[in-house]
């Protein structure tokens, strides 16, 4: 028999959950692009029919509809279209909220506190940013390897498939959490940078003074 990782159902759970968020960006991202699309073209056809004559009406909208085409297959392709790669960045975004910046800003923080002054002291001077720069750098490729399966469209279509046939229930729970993740990424960076800064408050007037 073969034997089962322990960490395999808790891999499978993150990989639903990151290609479930990515469901639901790309929905997001596709309806922003077809509403703005819609908005010029219904700008446009007013123009035409106010200032061109009748004739350019049907060579407009034939042209329109080959330009509908078009972008179809740039942005709309579930591979390699413009919809699905901004909805890719969107999740990485997410999870380096979660993991890359949080560890690279709390690392220089505990060592600030439990006084390694050169950290401090590099900062000050600018060279000491390599230290979170490489583990920014480390946890960004960590990063990458965990979104890697859901990126990679012989794994996420399969997964979309199984969206599809979910009721709406589901899609809008699904949508809920995306948000809630997207806002608390946002979150964390933002907490992450204010205890950096609370960390150089302190060593710059509490701790320096007694030097």
């Amino acid at each position: 028999m073969k034997k089962t990782s322990l960490s395999a159902p808790y891999r499978n759970k993150i990989d639903v959950a990151l290609t479930a968020c990515l469901y639901c960006w790309l929905i997001w991202i596709s309806r922003i692009r077809l509403k703005i699309q819609m908005s010029v073209f219904y700008v446009l056809r007013v123009f035409v029919v106010i200032f061109l004559p009748k004739k350019c009406l049907n060579r407009f909208y034939r042209k329109h509809i080959e330009s509908m085409k078009a972008q179809d297959i740039l942005f709309g392709n579930m591979e390699y279209g413009d919809d699905i790669m901004t909805a890719k960045n969107m999740v990485f975004f997410t999870c380096i909220g979660f993991i890359a910046l949080p560890v690279s800003f709390v690392s220089c923080t505990i060592c600030s506190l439990i006084g390694w002054d050169p950290v401090m002291d590099w900062m000050m001077y600018g060279s000491g940013m390599i230290l979170p720069i490489l583990l920014t750098l480390l946890t960004i490729f960590g990063v990458s390897m965990l979104t890697k399966t859901s990126c990679d469209p012989h794994f996420y279509l399969p997964y979309f498939k199984k969206f599809k046939k979910r009721d709406g229930k589901w899609l809008k729970r699904w949508k809920r959490y995306t948000i809630l993740l997207f806002l608390g990424s946002i979150l964390l960076i933002a907490l992450s940078m204010g205890l950096l800064f609370l960390c150089l408050f302190i060593h710059r007037n509490i701790h320096e003074p007694f030097n």
